[in-house]
Formats: structure tokens, C-alpha cells, sequence
């Protein structure tokens, strides 16, 4: 029977206490426990006891949940004057934890003993009656003129191309240092740093190789346990069986590729120069199979219309089943009228193409307006950024694919071979035009993939012009934005459900 004050104990006791009696009780598998005994220890404030604290595991293991959502509620039940302040990449993100945290205040007032101040209720701001409460924003957002006893950043990295951006990645370490850390009300307050790891030198890997590493402790813990591993796991055992098991995870490391498995899954990122696509991972075809599940066209185009002008590559991906062709290749120099001339052409040879996927960068756009009433399966793609970000976040993305041996060349193709050279090479390589094209296709033409969903886009009207183009990519910009604001809801949030 649980004692009567036992919820004091912890975020983790508190948070199975209140939700009990719920359609989703909260669970204590190990790893939990173990970051609870992590949190409470950085509560207590020891002498000689590190006042931050990163905590790394894979996502859905309900590692924000904990520290986000009970470890606020538990550190006011204690003590209802304490500060904090919450931040995440977005302000609406972070603002979830800070609705779910006051939410979970006011329905439990009698177990937890906080009241809210009738005047600061709002979910990114809100106080109790002694003057304590959460204040939530966004990584770069407004705290100037606040203190803090507690500091939580979760998630300051939103995805794999702010991950590969040493710009975004600057500026949140500059952040870190000159913003949020500068909001400490004393030498107590406590920082936890919640995190997937995507690269060495994100934010947990800047502070690391800092002069500051060793006032932070680290909480690792692998989704498949490696040597040494602190719960005592045997190598290779799930680290939350009950939900993602060894077969699950093992399956999610080489769909995603080594470099992002072992960053995602395992917390721990591979260097860009120690990671290339190995050219034994390809595999080569003869024939072309029957009765192809699917084709598409797929071109990168170039900056210029010059004699001298950069490459363009353009491509036709089969599909049958889990495994992918690459049926015909143009790569050459080329302006914008031979460009044209070598799209009609392939696309008379591969009749059965669904799309024809175009990169709306360089030449991309004027060849789309130029094409539109003629070929009206043209589908326009937008650009990923650097040759960096396109390293994590396109070429990553179909790692696996090409790791787990399920992507064909034609073997007496001359490109085959400056493909398989470019991938190994790249982002070294003086050219990336196979890689923009193959990696563009296959993103597309995979059920489903790290990096964004296949695109199943319905057939569009062409734009009639560069202006109402243009608009419609900004258009499409702003949808985008409001859609990942949309994944943002109010409602509680489970474990697991991250």
C-alpha cells in the first residue's frame, strides 16, 4: 500500500500517484526510476554535485514527460515559490509542458497544496500564489528580466537539418551561454538539458568539449544496451521492452542507416567525415524487373545557362515491393533549352512515370513554369539546404535503404559507377548531382522515411507565371509552419507519446 506522502518523493512517485486511477496510469519501468533518482539528486543540491544534468535516450521513452511535465509539478509541490522556466526549439512546444504542468496543478490541488494566482493562468505563463510558477519559450525567445531556480531546455534541436546547420547550431550554444544561463537566480539553480542526439557537436556535444563540461552529469541510455551500460542491461537488451522491444529497435537502426541509428537510437552521433555510404551496400541488376510497383522521374538542375554551366542530373526510380531502380540517368552539362529537351525525352521513354519530381532551386523553377501545361504530372520539390544539411537530412534518409541492400544500379551503366564514387565521397566530392537525384527519388518513392512522409501530392494547376509561382512557394511555406504548429495540442500527453 502506498504511503500516504510517498508522491513527494519524486517526479516519477508523483506522477504514478495522480494517474492511478487513469485510462493511462504512468509506469516506473527501470529506466524511469533511474532518471527519476537522477532528478532528485539534482534537486537536493548537494555540495560538489553538478547543478545540470543532460539526459539522452531515444525518442517515445517519456523523457520529456518526466522531466518536463512532473519534475515542474513535483519541484512547486515541495516548495510552491520555485522559479521556473521551461524552453524548447519552438514557443508553442514548449508551452505544451507548461499547460500540461498547470493543468496537473489546478485538478489536483488537494494532493499537490498549490494555488494559482486568479491573474496568471496563461499556459507560457503562469503563478502561484507565492510567487512561484513556470514561464515557457521558444530556444532564442523572450526571458530577459526573469530568475529562475529551475531551468529546462527539451529539445533545442528541432529536427536533422537544424541539426546539420553550424549556423543554428551557433546560435544555440551562444543562446545557452548568454540568455538562459545568465536567468540563473543563484549558483543553486538546477538545469536539465533534454535531448535526442542527431550530431557531435549539437548543443550536449558544444557543452561537452567546453571548458564547462564538468560542471554538467550525463544521463545516457541507449535504446540497445552497449558495454557498461547503467542499469545494469545485458549488450543489445531493449531499454523499455514493454514497448519497444530488440527486434523493433534493431529494425528502426537499419532503417534509418548506421549514422542516424546509432545518433537517434543508440545517442550516439557519428562524426560527418567518419560516416560515407559504403560502396559494397549497392547492389546491381541486370534486366529491369516486370511489372514495376511504381516510377518516377526525378532531375537536379543547375545554376547557369552557360556552356560552362554546373551538371544536371536527371533520373528514373523504379519500385517493386521494398527494393528500388534506377532505370535510366543524364548527367551532363546543361542549359536551360537542352535541360527541357532531355526531360521530354526521358519522360517519352518512361511513359509510366507517376511524377516527374523537379527541385525548385537554380533552373528548377523557370524549367517548371516552362513544362507545366505540357507535362502536368511535374511536381515542383524545394531544397534542403547546404551540402551539410543535405548530408544528414536527404542522404541519411536513405542510408538504410541503400545499407540494407535493397537499391539496384544497372551494373553496365557508365554513371553507376561515378554514383557509387560521388555517394562515397560526398560532401568532399566536387560534384553532388547524382546524390541530389538519387537521394530526392528515393526520399519520394519510400512508403515512408526519416526525413519527411512520401509525398502522395494530388495533381496541382500549374502556376501561369514566376510571380504566382513564387507566391505559391511562400504559400507553402506558411501551410508548413501552421501544420507543425497544429501537432502542438493542449491535451495531455502520455509516456511514450514522444
Amino acid at each position: 500500500m502506498q504511503s500516504a506522502h510517498e508522491h513527494l518523493l519524486g517526479p516519477l512517485h508523483l506522477a504514478v500517484a495522480l494517474t492511478a486511477t487513469t485510462p493511462k496510469p504512468y509506469s516506473a519501468p527501470p529506466h524511469l526510476r533511474l532518471l527519476n533518482d537522477e532528478l532528485v539528486q539534482l534537486w537536493k543540491r548537494e555540495k560538489d554535485w553538478p547543478r545540470n544534468l543532460m539526459v539522452f535516450m531515444p525518442p517515445g521513452h517519456a523523457k520529456s514527460e518526466t522531466c518536463s511535465h512532473w519534475f515542474p509539478v513535483w519541484n512547486l509541490s515541495l516548495e510552491p515559490a520555485t522559479r521556473i522556466i521551461e524552453t524548447s526549439y519552438e514557443a508553442d512546444f514548449a508551452k505544451k509542458w507548461g499547460t500540461d504542468a498547470r493543468r496537473t496543478v489546478e485538478e489536483h490541488f488537494p494532493t499537490i497544496g498549490v494555488s494559482l494566482m486568479e491573474d496568471s493562468r496563461a499556459g507560457n505563463r503562469w503563478e502561484t500564489k507565492e510567487h512561484g510558477g513556470m514561464v515557457t519559450a521558444g530556444v532564442g525567445g523572450p526571458i530577459m528580466g526573469r530568475r529562475a531556480d529551475v531551468l529546462i531546455v527539451d529539445d533545442p534541436i528541432k529536427n536533422a537539418e537544424e541539426a546539420a546547420s553550424p549556423t543554428i547550431k551557433k546560435a544555440i550554444y551562444e543562446w545557452l551561454n548568454t540568455t538562459l544561463m545568465t536567468r540563473r537566480d543563484s549558483p543553486d539553480t538546477i538545469c536539465v538539458l533534454i535531448m535526442t542526439r542527431w550530431a557531435t557537436d549539437d548543443l550536449a556535444g558544444a557543452i561537452l568539449a567546453s571548458e564547462t563540461a564538468n560542471e554538467w552529469r550525463v544521463l545516457r541510455l541507449p535504446g540497445l544496451a552497449e558495454e557498461d551500460d547503467p542499469l545494469g542491461r545485458a549488450p543489445g537488451e531493449a531499454l523499455w521492452p514493454g514497448k519497444f522491444d530488440e527486434d523493433f529497435l534493431s529494425g528502426e537502426i537499419r532503417r534509418l542507416g548506421t549514422a542516424a541509428g546509432n545518433a537517434l537510437i543508440q545517442q550516439r552521433p557519428t562524426p560527418i567525415e567518419g560516416f560515407a555510404i559504403n560502396p559494397e551496400w549497392w547492389q546491381w541488376y541486370d534486366e529491369v524487373p516486370d511489372e514495376l510497383d511504381d516510377v518516377i522521374l526525378t532531375w537536379d538542375t543547375t545554376f547557369k545557362d552557360v556552356a560552362t554551366a554546373d551538371f544536371v542530373c536527371g533520373g528514373a526510380w523504379g519500385r517493386k515491393g521494398n527494393k528500388y531502380y534506377l532505370l535510366d540517368c543524364v548527367h551532363r552539362r546543361m542549359g536551360i533549352s537542352a535541360t527541357i529537351k532531355e526531360i521530354r525525352a526521358m519522360n517519352a521513354r518512361w511513359r509510366q512515370a507517376r511524377k516527374i519530381l523537379i527541385e525548385e532551386t537554380a533552373n528548377g523553377a523557370a524549367i517548371i513554369q516552362l513544362l507545366h501545361h505540357e507535362l502536368k504530372h511535374i511536381l515542383p520539390m524545394p531544397a534542403h539546404g547546404s551540402k551539410t544539411v543535405r548530408l544528414h537530412w536527404q542522404v541519411n534518409s536513405v542510408a538504410g535503404l541503400i545499407e540494407d541492400k535493397r537499391v539496384y544500379l544497372p551494373r553496365a551503366a557508365r554513371y553507376s559507377k561515378e554514383l557509387v564514387q560521388e555517394f562515397r565521397d560526398f560532401p568532399l566530392a566536387p560534384n553532388d548531382d547524382y546524390v541530389d537525384m538519387t537521394t530526392q527519388g528515393l526520399n519520394y518513392l519510400q512508403p515512408r522515411g526519416w526525413s519527411y512522409e512520401a509525398r502522395e501530392a494530388k495533381a496541382e494547376v500549374p502556376p501561369k507565371s514566376q510571380l504566382e509561382l513564387e507566391s505559391r512557394l511562400m504559400h507553402r511555406k506558411i501551410k508548413a509552419k501552421m501544420k507543425e504548429r497544429e501537432k502542438v495540442s493542449p491535451q495531455h500527453v502520455w509516456p511514450g507519446a514522444r
